[in-house]
């Protein structure tokens, strides 16, 4: 689990190092003070390698207004 911090980009990598590309990810806004707060977002997830996964946010985000889980599945 991750919260985004600030970017300059809108692709950024996160390192879960589970071993697998067998994961589910979710992305949800994590930001309390949002008026969306806990609703899922949807960007595209590519899952670049057996520990991590990039996430292709359609924009650019601020620091703390997402929070992503990587499951593993199996």
């Amino acid at each position: 689990v991750a919260t985004e911090g600030n970017t300059s980009t809108s692709s950024v990598v996160y390192t879960h190092n589970l071993g697998t590309r067998d994961v589910v990810v979710q992305i949800y806004v994590a930001d309390t003070e949002a008026a969306n707060y806990g609703q899922t977002v949807y960007a595209d997830v590519v899952r670049s390698s057996t520990n991590a996964v990039t996430v292709n946010y359609a924009s650019t985000i601020t620091s703390g207004t997402y929070r992503v889980m990587c499951i593993k599945i199996g």
